[in-house]
């Protein structure tokens, strides 16, 4: 195109091109060719970028009700509202951002300028727990420090002191509240059991503060309604002391109780708000009997028992069939059992008599844990269960088990499905386990990575006859302990066996309109109920309309409705005031009306309206021991202190973080722009020296 002859070469509208414009027209394209098949090599290019952490300061607030509780309220109300704001534009001048929270039974994130509408009205001042989180949320941030505006009052979690979750930063505490010592007594505490039995008696425990109302006779009654049920008398000895009450109450009247404990006020009490105190007691007929019976102590029959332990409204017993003395009396306890679980006896027989066939003549639902190589073997004989064991080498293996996403006999929790994947490996027979379509798996066999369709623990729950449940195979002593290691708590772990056992004693027919909702609450927490509808082949139902009636103890009633979310439908009935509510939710389906009723008690907590005086002694160790400062009480401290006091321990300077990536080069955009323009220039030269 370029060569010796083209320079003189006539065309219909071109000229020809001299050597020299030849020559820069074929480099041009060279280098166009060359670029283009470097680029196919897909090259790297190693960029730098930093990135700029300025220095943080945290401001955390308690925004507990006890607050409240000065003379002069307003005036300290009004100045923590404008605080954050004067305090983040004096930071902002040294180059530190300002982030503010609040605190009282959890930990509250907040924008500055939510702080003038805040109200301080929490019904808990947990600091443990608002650590905890702000330890999670600022790890190996740039931190110039953490200022803390508390009374010191503390009433729920861990002390502060004995916490190990404190963030890494200088502690700049600053004292809320009133030290002053008032004239006053209140209830602190009142410990009862949440369910008692009719016609027995239950005891009631109450804790009274006094506080400079030395010698002065105080009396504390218990009252239902307007019956006095019991009263004690106390005269404190001291300025400042605390007395212990027992109560035993009777249990007289059926379903839910109030009570309420009175203190007397004293002379020239300055608070008499915190002088009552009422709370709720469930009085049911009889408690649920739940009878095991194994072969011999294993561990994991006391897991189970201490799980079922933990309900009140549940009685268990435990009998071992080696040891069986008096046969007469299992026979008795089978009969006055709601629920039985049997633990590696399949196989065996009472008497003449197999154990399948005793517990069928009783009529109960049954519970049978299968996980010695007897029981095990033991299914082969009972065909009629639809449990095919294909195990003839008498080997074992370990699984872990991964919760059924389709399981719809009871409420399976998001958090329980994640625990249980964590908790160790169960031991089971090495081999398939295959179950009839009459069985629900509620737990699958995980061998490894491998997710198997193969259940080791389901039930059967028909119509027309009593519940059965099998689990094959034995580990859930380890789950327990895992289960406490891992949240310090055996909430999960208790919730599964609680669940379980209380569906297999409840009626056969599957009610088509469920909800969930629980049964006491405090004031500062929301009153929030689940629902499932299901349609006559008990398919879960979309689209129904769920209605609720709410009624409070005066008789006021309050409509609402639940809303879909997620194939469930969901119902958030806010904070209510303290007192007993019932309920009833209401739902047509195919021209019939499905109810459900049930009751809620709000209970008021007592801590906040104590009178005790603000202890800003634990506010200066704290600081001590985290390397800051006590400002003092908010009265005395000014913006500059507090700034004064941040300089006077190191302010961080700002930290350059330096990211290296590696970019394509062909996602540079000029690369493309340059040889289209290269393109151009020479497409152009070419037509104009020798023509179209």
């Amino acid at each position: 195109m370029y060569g010796r002859g083209s320079g003189t070469a006539k065309t219909a509208t071109g000229g020809g091109m001299a050597l020299g414009g030849r020559i820069a027209l074929a480099l041009l394209r060279t280098a166009l060719l060359t670029t283009l098949a470097f680029l196919l090599l897909e090259p790297l290019i190693r960029n730098v970028h930093l990135d700029r952490e300025e220095p943080m300061a945290i401001l955390l607030i308690d925004e507990s009700a006890s607050i409240r509780r000065t003379s002069d309220s307003t005036i300290v109300l009004e100045t923590l509202r404008k605080w954050p704001l004067e305090l983040a534009e004096s930071l902002s001048e040294l180059g530190v951002k300002l982030e503010t929270f609040g605190f009282s039974n959890a930990l509250n994130p907040r924008e500055l300028n939510s702080w003038s509408t805040a109200q301080w009205r929490g019904g808990q001042t947990n600091l443990d727990a608002a650590i905890k989180e702000l330890e999670a949320r600022f790890e190996n941030r740039n931190m110039a420090g953490l200022i803390l505006a508390t009374d010191g009052l503390i009433n729920r979690g861990a002390q502060p002191e004995y916490s190990n979750h404190w963030p890494n930063t200088p502690l700049y505490t600053i004292g809320l509240g009133d030290t002053t010592i008032v004239r006053d007594h209140w209830i602190d505490r009142v410990d009862h059991n949440r369910v008692a039995y009719l016609g027995n008696e239950f005891p009631v425990e109450v804790i009274v503060q006094s506080q400079g109302t030395a010698n002065e006779l105080t009396t504390v009654e218990v009252f239902s309604g307007q019956q006095s049920l019991a009263s004690m008398s106390w005269t404190p000895a001291s300025d400042k002391v605390s007395e212990r009450f027992e109560f035993m109450l009777p249990a007289n009247g059926l379903g839910l109780q109030r009570y309420e404990v009175r203190c007397s006020v004293a002379t020239n009490e300055v608070n008499s708000q915190n002088n009552r105190s009422a709370f709720y007691v469930e009085v049911l007929e009889s408690k649920r009997q739940i009878l095991i019976v194994s072969d011999a102590p294993h561990p994991d029959v006391s897991a189970i028992l201490l799980a079922l332990q933990e309900q009140d409204q549940t009685e268990v017993k435990v009998l071992h069939t080696s040891n069986l003395k008096d046969a007469n009396a299992l026979l008795e306890a089978i009969e006055q059992a709601d629920v039985l679980i049997a633990h590696n006896i399949l196989g065996q027989s009472l008497g003449a008599m197999t154990w399948p066939r005793l517990i069928q003549m009783n009529q109960k639902p049954c519970w049978w844990i299968l996980s010695d190589d007897a029981s095990q073997s033991a299914l082969l004989s009972f065909p009629e269960w639809g449990i095919r064991l294909e195990n003839s080498t008498g080997l074992s293996e370990t699984h872990r088990v991964r919760a059924n996403p389709n399981f719809g006999l009871f409420q399976i929790s998001e958090e329980l499905e994640t625990a249980c994947q964590q908790w160790p490996p169960m031991q089971g027979p090495f081999g398939n386990i295959e179950w009839s379509a009459a069985w629900n798996p509620l737990f699958y066999r995980q061998l490894g990575n491998l997710e198997t369709a193969q259940s080791c623990w389901a039930i059967r729950a028909p119509s027309n006859d009593r519940r059965m449940a099998v689990t094959i195979g034995q580990g859930f002593w380890n789950w327990r302990m895992r289960n406490y290691v891992q949240n310090e708590t055996h909430e999960a772990f208790n919730t599964l066996i609680q669940k379980h056992l209380q569906f297999l004693g409840s009626e056969s027919k599957k009610d088509r309109l469920t909800v969930v909702a629980p049964k006491s609450i405090e004031v500062d927490q929301r009153f929030e109920l689940t629902a499932d509808v299901y349609d006559a082949a008990l398919i879960p139902a979309q689209g129904a309309t769920i209605t609720l009636e709410l009624t409070s103890e005066d008789g006021a009633t309050y409509p609402m409705a639940f809303s879909e979310r997620n194939q469930r439908y969901v119902l958030d009935a806010g904070r209510l005031q303290e007192g007993s509510y019932t309920w009833v939710a209401s739902c047509q389906l195919d021209r019939e009306l499905f109810e459900q009723t049930g009751t809620c008690v709000v209970q008021g907590l007592q801590a906040e309206f104590s009178s005790k005086p603000a202890d800003h002694a634990i506010l200066l160790r704290l600081s001590e021991r985290a390397g800051g400062s006590f400002c003092g009480a908010l009265d005395s401290t000014t913006t500059e202190r507090l700034i004064d006091a941040l300089e006077a321990t190191a302010m961080p300077s700002v930290i350059l973080h330096e990211q290296i990536q590696l970019d394509p080069l062909i996602a540079w955009e000029w690369i493309l722009w340059c040889l289209i323009a290269m393109l151009t220039v020479e497409w152009v030269a070419r037509r104009r020296a020798f023509g179209y």
